[in-house]
């Protein structure tokens, strides 16, 4: 009887462990699943694009032309988010799933936004053919220590494109639209309250509207060509009791993902190599045992001349008014340190925006703003002589400063050491130093802007009718100070001063008349410019 209960209770425990195992077997399979599907809109056309990520990671994929999709989840809990612009997001719990198959609803909320067109133009997202964008989270985007649109539109607009290139402040970075323009250097036109080219600062931004293909920028004509447009709104005065604000931003712009150039040992690795595989021999500066100073790595040209650097933007405003009158006047500092070294930008801006109704049908406005500017750049996107390209080739066996605090150059210039094995800088070809055009080197501007547009609208001339005529006066006057000192390191020499001033006064006005019809008869909609 206690044999037969012991092979029972053998068998019971063995049942138990077979058990507990197949479940944590089936377990661990479930944690490696994989679930699959595809992403269709309401009408069962296939969305390609849509994101899927698991919630709460950075785990996610994007579906295909096909709308199908492929995706591991760690287990039941995991919770899949789909979401592509201009639909409404879900989120759908895996559970046991293997397969979720997933319809979008468009955003309804987007389709029926009244977006700026141009010239006063206005019309809903839904009843256009043309490709526009919008950034819904404006407030938020301009949180980010940004000096301009573009800073503002990475990342948040399809087919939106921007790039820092340089890194220096006195250059912004560069907006492409949809691919590049097929003609040479043609750039996205912004529009800033109406006027082509027109001035603003990041604070002072209410809206921002971007027309993406050649059919919604045709409106500006050859103005804009293909390269798009940018609409800019900013804040106007408003009714009531006269109101103070203050938006304040501090952040630090921070290099990164720099390249790097080789270091001593790697170069004459390199060095020995090419001139093997050419079958030429060695130069020999490139040899150190004649050369002793090449064998060792000294400076990191690159971290040397980028740095952390600082940024800063200031507004107060006081707007308010009746509803005959409104007024706002605003004052603007920009400030924003290089992530070049010795490189800097400051913005000072006052402008002011009124509007005076006499009648209800007739309204006149004055948009008007001064603008002065300092900064110090160089020439850090040249492929030849820029700054980073020096960084980049300058050796790192070459010393930033000599003994005596001087900038240094490609070789020494201690004399003992050229009286024992020579000079030899020139295996390393004409190369200048980054530290010359950056710490010696002085490039200064100090332009000032004003310009001042004058509004007459009259509305309901018959119904829906209106006119809208602007006249715009801009006065752009600069003065640059470039400064090139002497210097006489090893590698490119410059044996002499040179200073250049240059002064630039341009004035322009512009007057343009408009008539803009926008009626709505029960269903139907109709407009004309």
């Amino acid at each position: 009887m206690k044999t037969l209960l012991k092979v029972v209770n053998l068998n019971m425990f063995r049942t138990i462990v077979t058990v507990f195992f197949m479940c944590g077997y089936s377990i661990t399979l479930f944690a490696q699943g994989k679930i699959t599907g595809k992403v269709s809109d309401e009408a069962g056309n296939p969305l390609a694009g849509v994101s899927v990520v698991l919630k709460g990671t950075n785990n996610g994929i994007s579906t295909g032309t096909d709308g199908s999709y492929s995706i591991r989840v760690t287990g039941a809990d995991d919770v899949l988010v789909f979401s592509l612009v201009g639909f409404v997001q879900q989120e759908i719990v895996a559970g046991s799933k293997t397969t979720i198959d997933v319809v979008l609803s468009e955003e309804t909320t987007e389709l029926e936004e009244v977006v700026v067109l141009g010239y006063g133009a206005q019309a809903r997202k839904a009843d256009l053919s043309a490709s526009i964008g919008t950034i819904a989270n404006i407030e938020a985007v301009k949180q980010r220590p940004a000096t301009g649109v573009a800073a503002m539109l990475q990342g948040q607009i399809p087919g939106v494109t921007v790039r820092n290139e340089t890194g220096n402040p006195g250059s912004g970075p560069s907006i492409i639209i949809r691919g590049k323009g097929s003609r040479k250097d043609e750039g996205v036109l912004t529009v800033v309250d109406g006027i082509p080219g027109g001035n603003y600062v990041v604070d002072e931004i209410e809206n921002v509207v971007v027309l993406k293909d050649a059919a919604s920028a045709a409106i500006y004509g050859a103005q804009a060509g293909s390269a798009g447009v940018i609409l800019i709104t900013t804040k106007k005065a408003k009714k009531g009791s006269v109101q103070v604000s203050y938006d304040g931003t501090f952040g630090v712009n921070t290099p990164y993902n720099l390249p790097q150039s080789l270091t001593a040992e790697e170069q004459i690795r390199v060095r020995t190599a090419s001139h093997k595989a050419a079958g030429a021999s060695l130069p020999p500066g490139w040899d150190p045992t004649l050369n002793p100073n090449i064998a060792t790595t000294r400076t990191d040209f690159v971290n040397l001349v980028f740095r952390n650097a600082l940024f800063q933007r200031h507004t107060i405003a006081f707007s308010g008014g009746t509803d005959a009158m409104t007024n706002r006047l605003s004052f603007n500092l920009i400030s924003n340190e290089g992530t070049i070294l010795n490189t800097y930008s400051k913005n000072m801006q006052i402008r002011y925006n009124g509007s005076f109704q006499p009648v209800k049908w007739i309204k006149v406005s004055e948009d008007a703003y001064f603008v002065t500017y300092s900064s110090h750049g160089t020439t850090a996107a040249n492929g030849y002589d820029g700054t980073l390209q020096r960084a980049l080739n300058m050796p790192r066996s070459a010393a930033a400063y000599n003994p005596d605090g001087t900038i240094g150059g490609v070789s020494t210039m201690d004399q003992a050491y050229i009286d024992k094995y020579g000079q030899f800088s020139g295996i390393h070809g004409d190369i200048m130093s980054p530290l010359r055009g950056l710490i010696d080197n002085t490039e200064t501007r100090r332009p000032i802007e004003v310009r001042s547009s004058t509004f007459l609208e009259i509305s309901n001339i018959i119904e829906g009718l209106k006119l809208t005529s602007r006249f715009t006066y801009h006065l752009y006057d600069n003065l640059e100070k470039i400064f090139e000192p002497i210097a006489p390191e090893p590698g490119k020499p410059r044996m002499g001063n040179t200073l250049s001033y240059k002064r630039n006064r341009d004035t322009d006005w512009n007057s343009e008349t408009t008539l803009n019809f926008d009626r709505t008869f029960d269903k139907h909609s109709v407009g004309a410019l």
